[in-house]
């Protein structure tokens, strides 16, 4: 799971780069361990810096107002790791610069530049490997490459025998991957936005006063002057931007049929920022239609006190719970320190482990004899949950009450989101009671903490209720709770 970007301008070329940095720090919460702006200028030749870490700290001794930035289109990247990173060996997290984007094209003398957002199935990745190496690009690879899935894509169209880059992307390249792939390409002074057949992940165009932008989400399009969303880049399209000189083309490719789309729940429930469109609507509206439709179908226990959310995903969930349960909401008794990172998206368990320890802090004047339901967005390992139950146990908590706004976790996913590499720790992994995953937590309690706490009750919102909340044309993927993969 990634952050892309990308903005083709046709006026202010010396805002592009600013505007780029503005579109990776909105995107930040999809990924931290990477992060990277390039900036093709007028003279055709490429400005680029990436490097491990947030686009803040890669850029924090860079003036991106400085001449030598100054450009007609660019791209900017969040990276989630997910591969090319020996996730035990915390060395390779330092030396894994190579893996982060944008990537540089080689294509018949001519240089382009690829960010990327998704995953290829590991079939696709074999065959591409096999592809790869059996030709003369294995020895190049070895030096330069990242071990990436990124890299084999960008592999793929350099060894491309088309007669044209165009022709190597619709014709020779995209139809051959499977998976989820949001990519965006800076190529002859052209801009393509191009989405997989399935539509798995978002990818959407903005419009402001000077050009176009695409991002993963479109929440940081109102920050842009006059910036308005246009529309989604839909599913097997490819969009192409080219400047003119007081205007920039549009242009749409139907490269690949998409008669079944698969968009990612998860998507919704966790990764979009509260402000961020996707699907039917908003989607901090849509998180706390959640929250009503899981209360009608796990109501709270009598004598409930107070309702609160996990922050931050779990608030709107949290808030639209209690008001169907017409039950006071408290956003002040559990806090999430500030810069505190995304826990789920920390590569690393241990890493993880501790970022839960240090994030959530909860008041104990708040939780002294109470009876609480706690709404979260998701149950994956049970780390968070078991924290929960303990910090709220050990501030005096009388009854904690679990409610999850999406169903139980069980299958590793195989486009983006991190949950295959550790398919054998998810908590709802071989069971199909609530019940055995509450003991699960439980026993998680205690070996964490070494306390005898107990969550009282847990209790998950059904596939068909959390479906009915969509209101997108699009279709849904829900392979990581039915292990269902729409394409292998």
């Amino acid at each position: 799971m990634c952050g892309v970007a990308g903005i083709i301008a046709y006026k202010d070329p010396d805002r592009v780069a600013q505007l780029l940095y503005v579109c990776g720090y909105n995107l930040l919460h999809r990924g931290q361990d990477g992060s990277g702006i390039v900036v093709e200028r007028f003279d055709g030749s490429y400005l680029l810096r990436k490097g491990p870490g947030t686009i803040d700290r890669v850029f924090l001794d860079i003036n991106l107002r400085a001449p030598e930035w100054h450009g007609s289109t660019g791209l900017a990247h969040t990276r989630y790791a997910t591969s090319g990173v020996d996730f035990n060996d915390p060395r390779s997290r330092k030396e894994s610069t190579r893996a982060a984007q944008p990537m540089a094209i080689h294509f018949r003398g001519q240089d382009a530049l690829l960010v990327y957002n998704g995953n290829l199935t590991p079939s696709c990745i074999r065959e591409l490997h096999r592809e790869i190496f059996e030709h003369d690009f294995k020895e190049e690879m070895s030096q330069r490459g990242a071990w990436v899935d990124t890299e084999l894509i960008v592999r793929a169209i350099e060894k491309s025998s088309a007669d044209s880059f165009e022709a190597a992307l619709f014709t020779d390249i995209c139809p051959r991957l499977r998976g989820a792939f949001s990519l965006i390409i800076l190529f002859g002074g052209k801009l393509y936005a191009i989405r997989d057949t399935h539509g798995f992940r978002p990818l959407e165009i903005g419009e402001y006063q000077g050009g176009y932008v695409v991002a993963s989400e479109d929440n940081m399009f109102g920050k842009f002057p006059g910036g308005k969303k246009v529309r989604s880049v839909e599913p097997g399209e490819c969009v192409i931007f080219s400047r003119k000189e007081n205007c920039v083309d549009m242009e749409s490719v139907q490269w690949g049929a998409s008669s079944c789309t698969h968009f990612c729940q998860f998507e919704q429930i966790y990764f979009l920022r509260f402000d961020s469109h996707a699907n039917g609507g908003v989607v901090a509206a849509q998180r706390k239609e959640l929250g009503r439709v899981l209360c009608r179908e796990c109501p709270p226990p009598p004598c409930t006190d107070f309702v609160l959310g996990t922050p931050d995903s779990g608030q709107d969930a949290g808030y639209g719970y209690a008001l169907e349960a017409s039950i006071p909401f408290d956003p002040l008794a559990l806090r999430r320190l500030h810069g505190a990172g995304r826990t789920f998206i920390e590569p690393v368990n241990d890493l993880r482990k501790e970022g839960v320890d240090f994030k959530l802090v909860a008041i104990p004047e708040f939780f002294e004899g109470k009876r609480v339901v706690v709404v979260d967005d998701s149950l994956v390992r049970g780390t968070v949950a078991a924290r929960l139950v303990y910090i709220l146990k050990e501030s005096g908590a009388r009854e904690v009450h679990i409610r999850v706004a999406s169903p139980p976790t069980k299958h590793g996913c195989l486009y983006g989101i991190d949950t295959f590499r550790i398919e054998n720790e998810l908590i709802a992994r071989g069971t199909n009671t609530a019940e055995e995953i509450r003991r699960r937590v439980n026993a998680l309690v205690f070996e964490r903490y070494d306390k005898r706490h107990i969550l009282d009750s847990l209790c998950f919102i059904s596939l068909a209720g959390m479906k009915s909340v969509w209101k997108g044309k699009l279709g849904l993927c829900d392979a990581c709770w039915t292990g269902d993969y729409p394409v292998m």
